[in-house]
């Protein structure tokens, strides 16, 4: 997890430094936490890209039986050890050491899966594991068979790509797919005109097709085939739909051609109000190779009717 410390004044009324932060969480759950995200922010792999995650096997154990097993587990609720502290202590007294040694084995982890950027999650975390089972054994607190405990989490990493590349949709097929989904519960929100409005140029921007509902949140111009719709609007939807920020699906859309300008929707419409707002124009191609083509667009047969 990554993030950045909110941004309040000290007692001086100066703004204080926001600090940044990141943590590697561990979470044990029933169910699958990559499912959950999966259902929260659709077919996209930047969230389950930051999650390792391991289904463990069901415990066959003949030699307990059950009384003896509660009883057993249940002298964990008065004893949870103290080995966290002194690793916690081990690390204080070697940080730049052990910095070193995550990032050489990061590094040859890298190299033996060939690995690409958006696995980098999965590796830097198999990378501590190996590291911290490492320290563990050779301080004597346990003792991993660390050839094994290598392969198992190597394995673990083929199955999560294999799984990344059957579920998730690239960044550039989830980001179309969001536009497209936004596009269509806007319609009523929308309005069409010949060409896009912008300064100096209102001839043709007349609305052929009013929106039905106020305010316009989304204009297309059939003569250039431009879509352009409000940032704002955008992210409120986004983040109701998908319970989570857009700005790396917007980032995705720029890359992709997509145009953040400041102008107008509504333009020539009943009721307009000649607003200026933060939009993102994309202009749509016919070509397969556009990664807009697919986009719905109103056709001139449909400013007729």
């Amino acid at each position: 997890m990554q993030g950045q410390g909110k941004k309040r004044l000290d007692s001086t009324i100066k703004q204080r430094k926001a600090g940044q932060w990141a943590t590697l969480m561990t979470v044990a759950t029933n169910e699958s936490l990559r499912d959950h995200i999966a259902h929260k922010i659709g077919n996209s792999d930047a969230g389950a890209a930051r999650v390792f995650e391991i289904t463990a096997p069901k415990i066959t154990d003949n030699t307990m039986s059950d009384g003896r097993a509660r009883a057993f587990y249940g002298r964990l609720k008065e004893n949870y050890g103290g080995i966290g502290l002194a690793y916690a202590e081990y690390l204080g007294h070697n940080k730049e050491a052990v910095k070193e040694r995550v990032a050489e084995v990061d590094d040859k982890l890298c190299r033996r899966l060939n690995s690409t950027s958006d696995e980098r999650y999965w590796v830097i975390i198999i990378a501590v594991l190996l590291v911290g089972a490492e320290i563990a054994t050779k301080q004597g607190w346990a003792n991993f068979p660390m050839k094994k405990f290598t392969a198992y989490l190597l394995k673990q990493f083929e199955v999560h790509r294999e799984d990344k590349a059957q579920e998730f949709d690239s960044g550039v097929d989830h980001a179309v797919r969001a536009v497209s989904r936004f596009l269509h519960e806007q319609a009523d929100y929308t309005v069409v005109s010949e060409v896009m409005p912008t300064k100096g140029r209102q001839k043709g921007s007349v609305a052929c097709s009013p929106s039905n509902r106020q305010p316009v949140v989304v204009r297309k111009a059939t003569k250039n085939q431009q879509i352009r719709f409000i940032l704002e609007d955008f992210k409120n939807w986004f983040y109701k739909t998908h319970g989570a920020g857009a700005s790396q699906i917007i980032k995705d859309l720029v890359g992709m051609g997509a145009e953040k300008i400041r102008g107008s929707v509504d333009v020539g419409a009943p009721m307009a109000t000649g607003l200026r707002h933060r939009c993102l124009q994309i202009t749509v191609s016919s070509s397969p190779s556009d990664p807009f083509h697919a986009l719905d667009f109103s056709s001139e047969s449909e400013l007729e009717g």
